[in-house]
């Protein structure tokens, strides 16, 4: 998948879980800026086409 994909993928993967005004994360984003945000774990969702659930992270401010 390329990089423009994957994108589309992912922008359209949080919509589908958070609730309005709420800001998810998935895992590989929130690590990688952990060093510039604070992240509240939830718990992991299932994502249609994906075998293995999903975990995601509310965006509760920077740091």
């Amino acid at each position: 998948m390329d990089s423009k994909t994957r994108s589309a993928w992912l922008r359209h993967l949080v919509p589908l879980a958070a609730a309005p005004g709420e800001s998810l994360l998935q895992e590989t984003t929130c690590d990688f800026v952990a060093d510039k945000v604070n992240a509240e774990p939830l718990e992991s969702i299932g994502v249609r086409g994906r075998e293995q659930p999903v975990q995601v992270y509310r965006f509760a401010g920077l740091k």
